[in-house]
C-alpha cells in the first residue's frame, strides 16, 4: 500500500458530528456583560425588578475556535487509526505457525513474538486454530488449538542455547495436521541457513494456502568459534554474518565467580565474515579465565566457556646428577631444556 491510510476505531462516533449545528448555535451565545451600579442600597432596592435581559454574541473566532474544539474531541473518541494492519489470513484451514526459537532469536525475541502474537490475533478474529511449534524445542506439541491456547504456549516458550531443527519441527505439523490443508502458514526464521536448507521446500510441501516468511535480524548474528591460550595472550576467533561494513566487538574474560578480570576486543574488516583477537594477561590470570563473553552479546554464541585444558602451567626439570654440571650433553635434561626453549630470533 503507498500514501498513508487510516480508519477509525470506533467509527459510530463520527454521527456526533451531525450535532456541530447546534453546537455552533449554542457557542455563539455568551452571557450578558455584567453592568456596573453604583453600591448605596436604595440604588440595590430600585433595581429589584429584573428587566428582560438578551444574550449577547460571542466574536467568530471564538465561537470557530469552540467548533474545532467539539470536532476535534468527536474525532479523538472515534479513535483513528493510522496506516491498519489488513487481516490478510486465508480462511481456508488453521493458521500454522513455524517459529525459530535458537540462540540466534534472543536478540530479537520480544519483536518475534509480537509478530506471532498478531498472527494470532488475527486468527482469532476469523474463529481460526492456530497450529505452532518451535524448532528448538525438544518436543513438540503442534496439534491445532484455539487461538488462547497458542497464546499460553507463545507466551511460555524461551529462546533455547541450541541450534534449531525445523526438520523434526515440520515433521510434527505434518503429523498434527494429519492432511488437513493449513490456511496460512508463517515461518519466523532466525535469518540464518544451516547448510543445504531445505525448510521452505518442505512446508510448501504440506500444500498451505498462503506461505509465508518472516525472516528475523541476522546482521547481529555474531558467536565465539575457537580459543587458544598461547604464550602471551588468549587468542579468540569469532565468526559473523553481516561483512558489509567493518567491525570492532569488546570481548571480555571472566573468572568463575562471573568477575570480569580482563578485556580485548576482535577487529572483522569490511567483507571479512571470520576475524581473530586477542586478550593479552600474564598466563597466571589467563589461568583463572572460565569463560569469554561478548560485551553486548547476551548470547549463547557470544559466550566461550574454557576448562583445564585451556590452562598453561609451568614445568619445572629436577636432576639430582652432578655430572648435569659437569657434562651437561650427556644429561637427559639438556636436551630437554634445548627443545622447550624458545627459538633463538
Amino acid at each position: 500500500m503507498t500514501g498513508l491510510s487510516f480508519l477509525f476505531a470506533n467509527p459510530l462516533m463520527l454521527a456526533a458530528l451531525v450535532a456541530l449545528p447546534a453546537i455552533w448555535w449554542l457557542l455563539r451565545m455568551t452571557p450578558p456583560k455584567p453592568v456596573m451600579e453604583v453600591f448605596p442600597p436604595l440604588r440595590i432596592l430600585a433595581s429589584v425588578l429584573k428587566r428582560e435581559e438578551t444574550p449577547s454574541k460571542s466574536p467568530w473566532w471564538l465561537t470557530l475556535l469552540r467548533m474545532l474544539m467539539a470536532a476535534a474531541i468527536i474525532l479523538a473518541i472515534a479513535d483513528p487509526v493510522f496506516n491498519p494492519r489488513t487481516n490478510t489470513l486465508s480462511a481456508e484451514g488453521p493458521l500454522v505457525l513455524l517459529i525459530d526459537n535458537s540462540w540466534v532469536t534472543a536478540t530479537d525475541w520480544e519483536r518475534r513474538v509480537e509478530t506471532a502474537d498478531a498472527l494470532i490475533g488475527d486468527a482469532e478474529s476469523r474463529n481460526l486454530p492456530v497450529s505452532i511449534a518451535f524448532t528448538a524445542d525438544r518436543e513438540h506439541n503442534a496439534v491445532p488449538a484455539s487461538a488462547v491456547t497458542a497464546r499460553t504456549r507463545l507466551a511460555a516458550a524461551l529462546p533455547q542455547p541450541l541450534q534449531p531443527n525445523r526438520k523434526t519441527a515440520i515433521e510434527a505439523i505434518a503429523t498434527a495436521l494429519d492432511g488437513t490443508k493449513a490456511g496460512t502458514l508463517a515461518f519466523l526464521s532466525d535469518g540464518i541457513a544451516a547448510g543445504e536448507d531445505q525448510t521452505m521446500t518442505a512446508l510448501a510441501a504440506l500444500s498451505p494456502a498462503n506461505l509465508r516468511l518472516i525472516e528475523g535480524d541476522s546482521e547481529r548474528a555474531l558467536a565465539i568459534t575457537n580459543s587458544a591460550n598461547e604464550s602471551d595472550a588468549m587468542a579468540i576467533t569469532a565468526s559473523r554474518l553481516d561483512t558489509a561494513a567493518a567491525r570492532t566487538v569488546p570481548i571480555t574474560a571472566y573468572d568463575t565467580r562471573g568477575r570480569a578480570i580482563a578485556n580485548g576486543a576482535i577487529a572483522f574488516a569490511a567483507g571479512e565474515g571470520t576475524a581473530r583477537g586477542t586478550i593479552a594477561a600474564p598466563f597466571e590470570l589467563r589461568n583463572d579465565f572460565a569463560r569469554i563473553g561478548i560485551d553486548g552479546a547476551a548470547t549463547a554464541g557470544g559466550t566461550f566457556l574454557l576448562d583445564d585444558g585451556f590452562r598453561r602451567r609451568r614445568v619445572a626439570l629436577l636432576s639430582g646428577e652432578a655430572r648435569d654440571l659437569s657434562q651437561p650433553l650427556l644429561s637427559p635434561l639438556y636436551y630437554i631444556n634445548r627443545a622447550l626453549a624458545p627459538m633463538p630470533t
